[in-house]
């Protein structure tokens, strides 16, 4: 590198970390492996700060993230990697996919076919067998589909969300706990997410600032939604009729 890339690499940085400053209190400043390298001190605020300091790098066409780091806050400032353009075709196609798979499954699963009584205990009996419309069933393979995305492991949605409210230790103990879940529910699905958690978590780029309320509010409506769309449902469903037949309410 010589002298005239080394001031101007230099001037880039010394501009960075005027921008950096303008949003945080910093404790260090320095170039690790070719990357601008910001200490924060302990005990600011970081979400809004951090929102403003990624706008204002976007006409530089670069991107921060910010981590905990040996109980230290590290910012990291480094070229925006090239986006790939979306094709709207594919995305189409994989929407009319999805719904054509999930009422395809509907319609054949749907061709149920009525039991003739059976005995029960020595005494004759009755199956209450329940026809549900291909359209019915659709909807009810929607919510199992859902369910298991909602489950707190791995590259799940319900991984995603759980990462961003749970340390290390409390995920990988749901991911092992949604495991053996899956693996009683369906267990093509259980070596799957097995398979996807032996990769690590990309993570945010704010992992330090915590959970703004609406957020929180929100894993609280999709926790709802994980429970009426599983088999949880129905245990909860028996509790209450037990808790009516005990108390006559």
């Amino acid at each position: 590198m010589n002298e005239t890339e080394r001031q101007t690499s230099q001037t880039e940085f010394e501009k960075l970390k005027e921008i950096v400053c303008e949003n945080f209190q910093i404790e260090e400043a320095l170039v690790e492996h070719n990357i601008p390298t910001f200490y924060l001190k302990q005990h600011q605020e970081t979400k809004q700060a951090f929102l403003k300091l990624l706008e204002m790098l976007k006409p530089m066409n670069l991107v921060a993230y910010l981590r905990r780091h040996n109980e230290k806050i590290v910012l990291k400032i480094f070229p925006k990697p090239p986006a790939k353009p979306s094709n709207t075709l594919v995305n189409w196609l994989l929407l009319f996919a999805t719904v054509g798979t999930t009422f395809a499954a509907g319609y054949f699963l749907s061709d149920a076919r009525a039991l003739p009584p059976h005995p029960m205990n020595g005494k004759p009996g009755y199956i209450l067998v329940v026809m549900l419309h291909p359209v019915a069933l659709a909807g009810w393979i929607g919510f199992f589909i859902t369910m298991l995305n909602l489950l707190p492991a791995a590259m799940l949605d319900g991984g995603h969300i759980t990462r961003s409210l749970f340390s290390d230790k409390v995920r990988g103990i749901l991911t092992i706990l949604s495991i053996v879940f899956l693996a009683l529910v369906s267990w093509p699905m259980a070596l799957f997410v097995l398979f996807m958690s032996t990769f690590k978590h990309p993570g945010p780029l704010d992992d330090v600032s915590s959970l703004s309320r609406g957020r929180k509010i929100l894993f609280a409506v999709l926790v709802i939604i994980f429970v009426l769309s599983s088999v949880l449902y129905d245990l909860f469903y028996s509790l209450i009729a037990l808790f009516r037949e005990l108390f006559g309410v």
